[in-house]
């Protein structure tokens, strides 16, 4: 029986900072009893009531892209049959960066331009 109270007093035992040890049943109650409602309080109620462990946010992000280099696109009047003969110099020229990347940033995307439809 004297091991026992033994036991149950060092459970109930305080520690503060400077390593003081409170022999006192009421504090080491009332400060196992504050350890036990905090975790009470963060297991059952904002994990398991609320489903916390479920609980998701909207992501915000940008994407830029950087690029470097031109292109030059060199049609034949073949291929540019179908195209007045005044809008074939819009074929015929050189991209820069800032041609094929519209819009530099999106917002929660990525944009790569695989074709282009010229219209003057």
């Amino acid at each position: 029986v004297h091991w026992v109270q033994q036991g149950v007093g060092v459970f109930f035992e305080y520690d503060t900072p400077k390593i003081v040890h409170i022999r006192s049943k009421k504090i080491g109650i009332l400060s196992r009893s504050v350890q036990a409602c905090v975790i009470a309080y963060v297991v059952g109620y904002v994990m398991v009531y609320n489903k916390g462990y479920q609980e998701v946010d909207k992501v915000v992000s940008a994407v830029t892209a950087k690029i470097k280099g031109n292109i030059l696109t060199n049609f034949t009047n073949e291929e540019l049959l179908n195209v007045r003969p005044e809008w074939r110099d819009l074929y015929r020229r050189v991209w820069d960066v800032t041609d094929f990347v519209v819009p530099p940033i999106e917002n929660n995307a990525f944009f790569v331009m695989t074709n282009v439809v010229i219209t003057p």
